[in-house]
């Protein structure tokens, strides 16, 4: 019993480290996930023996996996890697805060609007803040910034600690300059004008497979994910560096 505990433990551990990947590096990311599936494989093999039923044990992970969230509510210390905050629920409406943050919200509100879905946010932007109140910096890149008010970056472009860093920039941001300035510091609406991404054709998924074909490209589009303009895109390329399927050529395949 106990061995399989172990086992079910570490092997889910690394089959969903995923979950806090985002905020540590990879072995301390697997590490962390196999203890909290340890511990919650003991809790619910102690309900199955218990109940004697494992739906018991089921409706319990269920309600781990749906009330998980729900911990960011009541966190008095704003959140930890293990909680969040998440932005879902009531932190979900709440603007954003990032250095270049149009960049990284473009994405975003692309995917929602593939998915048909209405994505406004509001925004701080530190990048904006330090162009107004850092003028004559060389650079006003992230790391830049960190150095310049030296914030420490043991953990450059982990996700994580990009948004501890931005956070910390930020205040320093604020503290020196929001007295004399508070417009700069208000939330901004974000504006990216998207288009819904529309599914290539057939037409376009089959005349892009002849060209790859005919000059013996190693290229493996993702088909089932390759959009109209991504398609018109990769046919303009491959005939601009190697020319057009010749019609007898073509013909022929046909």
């Amino acid at each position: 019993m106990k061995r399989a505990l172990v086992f079910l433990a570490i092997t889910f551990g690394i089959t969903y480290a995923y979950d806090f990947l985002v905020v540590y590096p990879i072995a301390e990311g697997i590490a962390a996930m196999c203890a909290w599936c340890t511990v919650l494989a003991i809790f619910l093999s102690y309900v199955t023996i218990r109940t004697g039923s494992t739906f018991a044990a089921a409706l319990g992970h269920g309600a781990v996996n749906g009330t998980t969230n729900g911990v960011t509510l009541f966190s008095l210390t704003g959140g930890n890697p293990f909680v969040g905050p998440l932005c879902t629920g009531i932190v979900g409406g709440l603007p954003l805060l990032g250095h270049n943050i149009l960049f990284d919200y473009s994405f975003i509100k692309q995917a929602a609007i593939n998915a048909r879905l209405d994505f406004e946010k509001e925004a701080w932007d530190t990048l904006k803040i330090a162009r107004k109140a850092l003028p004559d910096l060389e650079s006003r890149s992230l790391e830049a910034l960190c150095g310049y008010y030296q914030i420490p970056r043991e953990h450059a472009h982990r996700a994580m600690d990009d948004v501890l860093e931005t956070l910390a920039l930020f205040r320093k941001l604020e503290e020196g300059f929001s007295e004399d300035h508070p417009e700069w510091f208000a939330a901004a609406p974000l504006k990216a004008k998207m288009k819904r991404e529309v599914p290539a054709t057939e037409a376009q998924k089959k005349y892009l497979a002849d060209l790859i074909r005919y000059h013996e490209l190693d290229l493996e589009p993702e088909w089932g994910a390759l959009t109209k303009s991504r398609a018109s895109r990769m046919i303009d390329q491959i005939i601009l560096a190697h020319g057009r399927v010749e019609k007898r050529q073509r013909t022929e395949k046909k």
